[in-house]
């Protein structure tokens, strides 16, 4: 039991142990630890910008660290098959959804969009549901604004969930899969809020 973390330091508190170092020219980061606690996925940094960031996994235990593909804020599916992961689309330089096996291999495109940016994006509890943030949506001002969306992880029926004209960040489900909770600054200042997504309704458009 314990809450992994990734931090720059050269010596450890007593109750604090360092899982793995990081290799040279390379910053690890966003660590997500599997259900079960087996597996950690995490993202490599390399510090020219020219080089993309990749994805790795690693045993809870320290060992086995392993390089799977080129991406970024890796997130393992419920049941521990998949991970899910953002890429930037080398040519207009959009953030799209992917997910592949857990060991890196038959990675699928889940979005294909190309003027607007998505972050943020995280699992439903029983793995058929993503829920991100992206800035596709338009406020009353006709500008872009961040919204908070859905889509299967299949790549279909996407649904903008939120639609007020303030910014929505960080997007994620209660272990029942009833709520989904997310940063906004409706109101005028940051708060976190909540609501109760209507699945059934949407599984069916």
């Amino acid at each position: 039991n314990g809450i992994y973390f990734t931090q720059k330091r050269h010596t450890f508190p007593p109750t604090c142990a360092a899982l793995f170092h990081r290799r040279l020219h390379e910053d690890n980061i966003s660590p997500f630890c599997s259900s079960v606690g087996d597996i950690i996925a995490y993202t490599a940094t390399p510090e020219k910008q020219a080089d993309e960031p990749q994805i790795w996994t690693i045993s809870c235990n320290g060992t086995l660290p392993t390089q799977l593909r080129e991406g970024q804020a890796p997130k393992i599916s419920p049941d521990g098959n998949k991970i899910l992961f953002l890429r930037k689309h080398k040519i207009n330089g959009m953030t799209q959804i992917w997910i592949m096996d857990i060991d890196g291999n038959s990675e699928t495109q889940i979005t294909h969009n190309s003027d607007y940016m998505i972050s943020q994006a995280n699992w439903s509890p029983d793995g058929k549901w993503i829920v991100y943030s992206a800035n596709e949506g338009l406020n009353s001002k006709q500008l872009q604004n961040h919204d908070i969306w859905l889509i299967s992880s299949e790549g279909l029926s996407k649904t903008q969930l939120t639609t007020n004209g303030s910014e929505d960040y960080w997007p994620c489900w209660d272990y029942e899969g009833k709520y989904i909770y997310f940063r906004s600054n409706r109101g005028g200042k940051w708060d976190i809020w909540r609501f109760e997504p209507v699945i059934e309704q949407q599984k069916e458009n």
